[in-house]
């Protein structure tokens, strides 16, 4: 095998490599500890305060399983995904589970404040992308 041949094997080798590792990657889910709160007292600032935390619910924001709130039950009652930048500004709101799916694992990175909301409470929670 000349060099050339070679040398475009082994790119090409290394470029499906990466493809595959930047794809498994952004396909793996995401837990996120969220806090419980009754939607009434939500005010407007979007950072929790810094009084006692409620108890912590496990959630797992996944392709496969969209968003699992582990222990309550609610994730069927969601109205609305919605997603702030740590500074408290709003960058999105979903009424639908699948626009908001695609949105977390569009590539965005950092950390994101999220809020779940239902008709009776609030599930928010910090996620590090």
């Amino acid at each position: 095998m000349n060099k050339s041949k070679l040398t475009f094997v082994l790119i090409s080798l290394v470029m499906v490599c990466l493809t595959f590792d930047m794809h498994a990657t952004s396909q793996n889910p995401y837990n996120v500890d969220l806090s419980e709160e009754p939607s009434d007292e939500i005010i407007e600032d979007p950072l929790p305060d810094h009084r006692m935390p409620a108890r912590k619910i496990m959630c797992e924001i996944s392709r496969e399983n969209g968003v699992v709130i582990y222990q309550s039950g609610i994730a069927d009652e969601i109205v609305s995904y919605e997603i702030y930048d740590m500074t408290g500004s709003n960058i999105a709101i979903f009424s639908d589970e699948q626009s908001f799916i695609d949105f977390i694992f569009s590539g965005i990175s950092g950390e994101y404040l999220l809020r779940f909301r239902t008709d009776s409470h609030v599930y928010s929670g910090i996620i590090y992308k």
